[in-house]
């Protein structure tokens, strides 16, 4: 067969997995009962199983959501182990050189927050246990298959992992014939690690600052990283009528006005002129706010929230799993450097490996 005709193949295969469960991460259904002749004779049975399974290789294919920027695959044709790269209907197709690019590639692109899928090639057990839908189990043989099924995935760990794996199976004759809604089992669960502070980061202090006093706000270029959202607007409610946006329209310091709110010029803070003028309907004026990132104490006025990041070390042995990552960042609470405090980790799991880490929380 033709290097190319077996490329298209492979495409049009994978894209024909994905039609039902496109970009679900751990998805994917596999339909071969037209391999097989059928057998009459025997009474098919439906149901679930589980099994554990090694990850033998990948297809050379990667499918990403067509919504991946061009950037993205700009980036990817430049990369070791990328073949071509090609838009089809239901994605973006990229040929790998080889079966062990995949995995390298996937993990790349979940850097960059893409979800690329392939088909996973997964050595079965030869005999596994159908858990029929009436409750009942039965033990079927997997000869048909030769040992191995294929299953639409995000290449989330490498060939020759063993890999949790949960289908819909139907047998007959004690016999696997078909099977579909395959997937790897990934798990989320919450693990408590100890970490040790090593150094401040930043304090960051978020202010309220009253309608009235938001030009008193000076000399911010000391602190180095701020952000200050001014807020130069008046909200009515109840909405104003007609007449009476016509009305205030012409007051000088309105740069804008509707049944809603208005606009102010920025200078403008004088609460009791506003008071005067606007006598006549309710309003609000809303506050602005300021958040400043400095690792100095700051004496202010205006009342504000304050929180800490630090910089943390995990700490080995402290739980079941091995972090690649060992330097993170909190925030939260103030804590003394050298202190040794524990974290709910946020993880997604298979087996004994770690995938993701979601969330890092002070415990």
């Amino acid at each position: 067969m033709e290097k190319n005709l077996l490329v298209k193949i492979i495409v049009v295969a994978v894209v024909a997995l994905f039609i039902l469960e496109l970009f679900v991460i751990g998805g994917g259904s596999y339909n071969i009962s037209s391999l097989f002749p059928e057998d009459n004779n025997g009474i098919e049975i439906t149901g679930t199983t589980t099994f554990n399974g090694t990850i033998r290789t990948y297809d050379p294919i990667l499918v990403l959501p067509l919504n991946t920027s061009q950037k993205i695959i700009d980036d990817l044709k430049g990369k070791d182990g990328v073949k071509n790269t090609h838009i089809e209907s239901e994605g973006i197709i990229i040929e790998t050189e080889v079966r062990d690019d995949v995995y390298s590639l996937a993990s790349y692109l979940r850097e960059q927050e893409v979800v690329p899928l392939s088909v996973a090639n997964i050595a079965l057990p030869q005999t596994l246990e159908l858990e029929l839908f009436n409750g009942e189990k039965q033990e079927i043989s997997t000869v048909r298959f030769h040992g191995m099924l294929r299953i639409v995935t995000e290449p989330v760990v490498d060939a020759g992992v063993e890999v949790p794996v949960s289908l819909v199976g139907i047998a007959q004759d004690d016999e696997l014939i078909n099977y579909h809604s395959g997937k790897i089992m990934l798990e989320e669960k919450i693990v408590e690690v100890e970490a040790l502070i090593e150094a401040l980061n930043y304090m960051e202090y978020t202010y309220t600052i009253p309608w009235e006093e938001r030009n008193n706000v000076s000399d911010l270029m000391k602190y180095g990283e701020y952000e200050y959202n001014k807020l130069d607007s008046i909200v009515f409610n109840p909405p104003l009528t007609m007449d009476q946006i016509m009305t205030k329209k012409y007051f000088y310091y309105i740069t804008y006005i509707d049944a809603n709110g208005a606009q102010v010029e920025s200078s403008f803070d004088n609460a009791t002129q506003l008071n005067s003028n606007f006598k006549d309907t309710e309003f609000r004026l809303p506050s602005s706010t300021l958040i400043i990132k400095t690792d100095e104490e700051i004496e202010s006025n205006f009342s504000s929230d304050l929180v800490y990041s630090y910089k943390v070390k995990l700490l080995k042995n402290s739980t079941e799993y091995e972090f690649d990552q060992i330097y993170h960042d909190i925030v939260g609470e103030e804590k003394e450097i050298d202190e040794i405090i524990k974290l709910n980790i946020s993880i997604v799991t298979i087996a004994d490996q770690i995938i993701t880490i979601n969330d890092i929380i002070p415990s």
